[in-house]
């Protein structure tokens, strides 16, 4: 008997303290169930007090859990807003580049109407042409057309937009020719002022933004806001189509002439369709015809 009892107690003895507790723990709760199942009422009071006194434990226990989801979110609202800023200046590139090009169409649109009124209002043949280059040469002031020698355009004839003369054909092959511009420092046309009749020649300085008139009398009427027209002089270019507004008059005290400058009415500078107008109303020449019939004379004196 003393061997079986020294046997228990060694059994009792190879538990931990730690094995004690959790049978402990397991019999508390245990019971708890039980008087929970059975006395409800009387435990729910119980219950509801010892959250109250627990709720800040678990207050404090949450906050490791806390802190590391509201960082992981934080961290995450910023990756999701940097990925959303980027698509969103990829947009916003994507439709400042469609305003563009619409806003270069609505242009052009308005170009190729001014362009057709003004062919319209033209009585003379004209011939819708495109630049397609430029001189390579700085120095001048040239454009490449689209179109030459097979549509009829030859050297001399003048070239207009929708708001002005631009200048005249210079050179031209079979399927293209070079435009040079009356802003070209060789370029000369003679021009007449639309309000007092005066003539002058207006001279190309190499800058599309402002031309020099020549030979104006220091006497003369002139002024800012004058506008000049081609007056048909020489020949080269037909009378009456606007060519530029005066910007600027300087009277010069003891001497011939005075000194002016104008602004081309072509766009130079963004035109981009034009028109060639053939001279047909400066050469109205009556067309020579064939009779068909020898002369009775000729007719009388072939007779036997």
């Amino acid at each position: 008997m003393s061997d079986l009892g020294h046997r228990d107690k060694r059994r009792f003895d190879d538990i931990p303290a730690g094995g004690y507790r959790l049978i402990g723990a397991i019999i508390c709760a245990l019971a708890l169930i039980v008087v929970d199942t059975r006395y409800p009422d009387q435990v729910k009071p119980l219950r509801h007090y010892s959250q109250e006194l627990l709720e800040p434990v678990y207050r404090v226990l949450s906050y490791p859990t806390r802190l590391f989801l509201g960082i992981n979110e934080r961290l995450r609202s910023q990756k999701e807003l940097y990925e959303e800023n980027k698509i969103l200046q990829a947009e916003l590139l994507q439709s400042a580049a469609q305003l563009q090009q619409l806003a270069e169409s609505r242009a052009e649109n308005s170009r190729l109407r001014a362009l057709l009124d003004a062919s319209l209002v033209i009585n003379d043949h004209i011939l819708n042409a495109e630049i397609i280059s430029v001189d390579a040469n700085p120095a001048h002031q040239v454009f490449i057309l689209n179109k030459g020698l097979h549509e009829g355009v030859s050297v001399g004839l003048p070239v207009l937009d929708a708001k002005g003369i631009m200048g005249q054909i210079v050179e031209s092959t079979a399927n293209i020719s070079s435009l040079m511009l009356i802003s070209d420092s060789r370029h000369s046309i003679p021009v007449r002022n639309s309000r007092t009749g005066d003539r002058a020649i207006l001279t190309g300085m190499g800058d599309n933004r402002r031309l020099k008139l020549d030979y104006v009398p220091e006497s003369a009427d002139i002024h800012v806001g004058d506008a000049l027209v081609s007056s048909g002089l020489g020949n080269n270019f037909p009378a009456g189509y606007p060519v530029a507004i005066v910007t600027e008059v300087k009277h010069q005290n003891g001497r011939e002439f005075s000194e002016a400058y104008a602004k081309p009415m072509a766009e130079l500078d963004s035109s981009r369709h034009v028109i060639v107008l053939f001279r047909r109303s400066l050469h109205d020449e009556q067309p020579v015809i064939t009779p068909l019939l020898p002369d009775d004379s000729e007719t009388s004196h072939a007779s036997p």
